[in-house]
């Protein structure tokens, strides 16, 4: 509202040849009908005053037209033409603001002969004079984003706006460069395009594209970083102001990647390994180059194993008593809080006896970020080279050789229940990484498309997507990690899905990582690794080792889900195949009390897995 009480126009009449257009006049697109419009001066005189300035340019006029730029021109024309003269009596106002470029494109903004070139460029002088945004969008009753979108436009490249004027350019296509801060870059993408058809708003668009590295705010480099870290170190957000619904993207995508590889290399190195490998995607092909070790558990001191004594025997106790409360009791409340309790602590003790010992001073560890944004890290992890120091060359070769080999023939439903675990622990680690989800897929299709299919033993999975559920749940995997984070995660996606009308449009609609993600996850299950056989157990090692996962952190022996299942001379001879001390062991005793004894034993190794989940 101060703009308007500035202003303090007087009527003046005054010679046409004390005219000249003025600089802050807005209209600079090239006058049209300037012919019609003299005619109708002629005829019925100027029917409209001008707006005036004191002029600025000495020797030239005694005032600017700062607004009414068409009606000079056309009284010029008359001039020319011999219709009038020089001394022709024109109707002024006399304007003597500071703010004469606010006047002139208050006259011309809601006309429509205004170019909008003309609009963008005054508002752009208008806000260089001073304006803020609040004030100009009082000023023309206009939103602040509708301010703020001309302002861009209006900061174009200048041959830009030329191409506009001229008709060569869209107002689309001005929008769309305009995401382009450099005016030299700008000009590159629209001057240098081949054809007419490489300028369409869309084929503009993907080029575009290439020009600025597409990181949105959403982005997991982003999440791991922090947002507030990235914009603390000089890094910007591009906002686009014509598509307010668009992803806000990140500006300085090459700084954001070095917040991020600053700040993984700290965490990896603080784990204390010989060395640290950083890449911010997971290279499941670099891992399957890595020889894995893993913790083993160190001895106990006597302090620690009278405690370890102690919370046996409570726990012992715990039980029993829960066995002879009353159901629902506030007794059976209290025992079982202090059961989970216990059984918490004795977690985190366990935990705490394993170490990698030596192996750190030969070892590394391979850094990289999930999806969700959080740090990973595979310890452990021994570079060829190195292996053969680390196992002491032949004598590991000569110790392996000695060893026993744990006696086959076991029973087929144990078989089929140990292919299931391992059908499910795949399957998990596969939608964890559902770049393998998506390249077994395409792996398939191949195979299709360019091969006999039903004569290849390199079959992953059943194109046709055929879920082999039914199977691997009818031997109670309910427990299992890696099937609780399935069903976890089926729930979800279950709840994210609209009805089958609607399903195309939601699917097109997902990133990238979207789309990866449950592509692998409806892959994952049409594994065929639950599956008998020769050709099933190489299938599985294949994607063991091209995930890199740990399937003892998923599964371990115990002497309900293994040891009670093997008849007594396989449980000694997979103690036996496990490094396991198995004096005072024989095949006189009890299964019950041998297969009780074997699941004691075996947690000293909790890294080994029987023959069907470890062939690596």
């Amino acid at each position: 509202m101060s703009n308007a009480k500035s202003l303090s126009p007087h009527r003046l009449v005054v010679a046409l040849g004390e005219l000249t257009i003025s600089e802050t006049n807005v209209r600079k697109a090239s006058p049209r009908f300037i012919e019609s419009l003299a005619a109708s001066i002629l005829a019925k005189g100027l029917l409209q005053n001008l707006v005036v300035i004191p002029s600025s340019k000495e020797g030239v006029a005694k005032y600017e037209v700062s607004a009414g730029g068409r009606r000079y021109l056309a009284m010029m024309l008359l001039v020319e033409t011999g219709k009038i003269t020089l001394d022709y009596a024109v109707p002024v106002l006399l304007d003597t603001s500071d703010n004469a470029t606010v006047t002139s494109l208050t006259e011309n903004f809601h006309r429509e002969d205004l170019h909008p070139i003309d609009e963008f460029r005054s508002f752009s002088t208008m806000k260089e004079n001073g304006l803020s945004v609040d004030d100009i969008a009082l000023w023309f009753g206009i939103s602040n984003q509708a301010v703020i979108q001309r302002l861009a436009l209006g900061a174009a490249a200048p041959e830009l706006h030329d191409e506009c004027l001229e008709g060569s350019m869209s107002l689309e296509q001005l929008k769309i460069l305009c995401q382009l801060e450099s005016h030299e870059r700008q000009k590159a993408v629209w001057f240098n395009a081949p054809d007419e058809w490489s300028r369409r708003p869309d084929r503009l668009r993907n080029k575009i594209r290439g020009e600025v590295a597409v990181v949105t705010v959403s982005h997991k480099l982003v999440k791991f970083v922090g947002i507030e870290t990235y914009l603390e170190n000089g890094g910007a957000v591009i906002h686009d102001l014509f598509e307010p619904d668009t992803e806000s993207v990140i500006a300085n995508p090459e700084l954001l990647h070095s917040l991020a590889v600053s700040k993984l290399t700290a965490m990896a190195e603080g784990l204390g390994w010989s060395w640290a490998e950083i890449a911010l995607e997971r290279d499941w092909e670099r891992l399957h180059g890595f020889k894995r070790v893993y913790r083993t558990n160190r001895d106990l001191t006597e302090s620690e194993e009278a405690t370890a004594e102690l919370w046996n025997t409570r726990q012992s106790e715990l039980e029993e008593l829960l066995q002879t409360v009353e159901s629902g009791s506030d007794e059976e409340s209290s025992f079982s809080d202090e059961y989970d309790e216990l059984n918490k602590v004795m977690t985190a003790f366990e935990e705490q006896l394993l170490e990698w010992g030596d192996v750190k001073n030969i070892g590394g560890v391979y850094a990289y970020v999930e999806t969700t944004g959080k740090a990973a890290f595979e310890e452990g992890l021994i570079r060829k080279e190195d292996f053969a120091k680390l196992r002491g060359g032949a004598d590991a070769k000569a110790e392996k050789e000695e060893g026993l080999t744990p006696e086959t023939g076991i029973s087929a439903s144990l078989k089929e229940y140990l292919a299931s675990v391992r059908a499910s622990v795949v399957q998990a680690e596969i939608v964890k990484n559902p770049r393998v989800g998506v390249v077994l897929l395409c792996h398939q299709l191949v195979m299709n498309t360019f091969f006999k299919p039903w004569l290849t033993p390199y079959k992953y999975l059943d194109v046709t997507l055929n879920t082999h559920t039914d199977a691997l749940s009818k031997h109670g995997l309910e427990d299992l990690p890696s099937s609780e984070y399935l069903m976890a995660l089926h729930d979800k996606l279950q709840g994210s899905l609209p009805n089958e009308e609607d399903l195309l449009s939601f699917i097109l609609e997902l990133s990238n990582e979207e789309l990866q993600g449950l592509t692998a996850y409806c892959v994952s299950y049409s594994l065929r690794l639950h599956l008998l056989g020769k050709e099933a157990d190489s299938r599985y090692a294949d994607l063991v080792n091209l995930l890199g996962v740990d399937v003892s952190s998923y599964w371990k022996p115990t002497t309900e889900n293994y040891f009670m299942r093997l008849k007594k001379s396989q449980i000694i001879n997979s103690l036996v195949g496990a490094g396991v001390d198995v004096e005072g062991l024989n095949e006189s005793m009890k299964k019950g009390e041998l297969a009780a004894r074997a699941g004691d034993l075996i947690q000293s190794f909790p890294n080994w897995l029987p023959e069907e989940l470890s062939m690596v």
